[in-house]
């Protein structure tokens, strides 16, 4: 029973390894042919198309929870949290993209000033 449960956990890490490489080559190829805009999660410059974006992240919350699910049934809770959280935040970057912008509850994070620093000179 363990080795056809190992098995198809390999079996399936290695399918959604190939579906992973598969968006990559898309987001490679759509990053050379499509425009530039700015990421309505940080404001950066993105050159990958928002749908092939969400799909990034998507897929990385799957294989997040693939692997807290794989800690949670061998009772190890600590390192299934961290995994958890991986998951939470790839579906909420997907989210986001999905949205074409920044939820309201996280809209004025970035206009807090920076903490005063002892190593910046005044």
């Amino acid at each position: 029973m363990v080795r056809g449960q190992t098995v198809l956990f390999v079996g399936g890490f290695l399918l959604l390894g190939v579906a992973i490489l598969i968006v990559e080559l898309r987001a490679k190829r759509a990053a050379m042919t499509s425009e530039s805009y700015l990421s309505p999660l940080n404001g950066i410059t993105e050159t990958v198309p928002a749908p092939i974006r969400v799909w990034q992240f998507f897929l990385w919350a799957l294989s997040a929870s693939v692997i807290a699910i794989g800690y949670t049934a061998r009772g190890e809770y600590l390192f299934s949290s961290v995994w958890y959280l991986h998951m939470v935040i790839a579906l909420y970057s997907a989210w986001v993209y999905r949205r074409g912008r920044e939820p309201k509850l996280m809209e004025g994070f970035r206009e807090f000033p920076d903490p005063p620093s002892l190593l910046r000179k005044p």
